[in-house]
């Protein structure tokens, strides 16, 4: 009989170790993950900075806006317009053809009315 209740004793001592490491390690996994989650909210701030950051530094915008700007110019004086050719090859003309075509869509003009005018 104290055979038998040591053997229980023993056996329940063995579970509740065990229960306590798997515990820890529960914990620390959490501890991991919220730690996880944090770093990658802090990652994503720093990326988003980073091209706010170039772009302000190299003073990017105004740099294209004026390009674009001079590009609408030129084409505005020389009265150029594109459209697609039979091959699907973005194509300037003179202004001299009548009618225009409608880009396809999915494809993109190097220069689109919208955006110079």
């Amino acid at each position: 009989m104290v055979t038998k209740s040591l053997a229980a004793k023993h056996k329940i001592e063995s579970l509740d170790d065990r229960y306590h490491k798997l515990q820890e390690g529960m914990n620390d996994l959490k501890r991991k993950s919220a730690q996880a989650k944090l770093d990658k909210k802090e990652l994503a701030r720093d990326l988003a900075t980073y091209e706010s950051n170039f772009s302000e530094r190299y003073v990017l915008r105004p740099s294209l806006i004026s390009m674009l700007t001079g590009v609408g110019g030129i084409r505005k004086k020389m009265q150029m317009s594109g459209k697609y050719n039979d091959d699907g090859d973005w194509v300037f003309t003179d202004g001299s053809e009548l009618g225009t075509q409608e880009e396809p869509e999915g494809r993109v003009g190097i220069l689109k009315n919208s955006e110079i005018n």
